[in-house]
This record gives structure tokens, sequence and C-alpha cells, in this order.
């Protein structure tokens, strides 16, 4: 511990590089596996959101954020994010901000919406 603290001594450029650059590191790599976890999560969430709409029927019926949310104990803005996002759930617009599946005709005329604002670009 004495060789460390003498070489820092001897060279202050180095420790202050050290002792401003340790921090700087240690957050980028605690941001790194944060954003990780946090995506997996995600992840996790939108797929346990997507089968809970399967076995619950709800390419028939709607199910709310609400219901949603307490089913699976996941938060109601996580809930809207993830199915906004979602390329099988549509928004039911039924009832308050309502899910549902989507049907095969609604996913046909999405790809081919896609395409023509892709001819456009």
């Amino acid at each position: 511990m004495d060789r460390i603290i003498t070489y820092f001594k001897k060279n202050p450029t180095i420790g202050f590089i050290t002792i401003v650059m340790f921090p700087i590191a240690c957050a980028l790599i605690y941001g790194g596996i944060k954003s990780l976890w946090l995506r997996k999560k995600s992840k996790q969430n939108s797929i346990a959101i997507y089968e809970f709409l399967v076995k619950s029927g709800a390419d028939q019926t709607a199910k709310t954020t609400d219901e949603i949310a307490k089913a699976l104990n996941i938060s109601k803005n996580d809930v809207i994010a993830l199915c906004s996002e979602h390329a099988k759930i549509a928004d039911a617009g039924k009832r308050q901000r309502s899910w549902k599946l989507k049907t095969e005709e609604e996913e046909k005329e999405e790809a081919k919406e896609n395409e023509k604002n892709k001819q456009k670009k």
C-alpha cells in the first residue's frame, strides 16, 4: 500500500486521472448493467402480457390496463408502454385504455401500410 501512495505522490497527474476516471468507469459499468437488466425485465413483461391476453381470450374481448396490471403485478405505465410497442397487441379503444390481440386481417393491413410508408420515403 505504501508503494502505491508513494507512486501517486511522485506522479500527481496519474493520481488525479485515477481518482477522476475510477468513479466515471464505475458509473458507466453500473449504468450498462442496469440498462441490460431493465431491457430483460421489459421483454419478460411483454411476453407475460401477450400470454395473459392469449389465455384470457382477448381476441374477442378487450382487457383494460388495470386488469392486466393487477393480474401480472406490473405498473400501469409499463403496461401501456409495452402494449403500445407490441406488434401483436392493439388498442381496443372501447373502454378506458383497453387492449386486445390483433386479428390476422389487422396484421395484414398494418403490413400493407408499412410497405406504402416505406415506398413514400
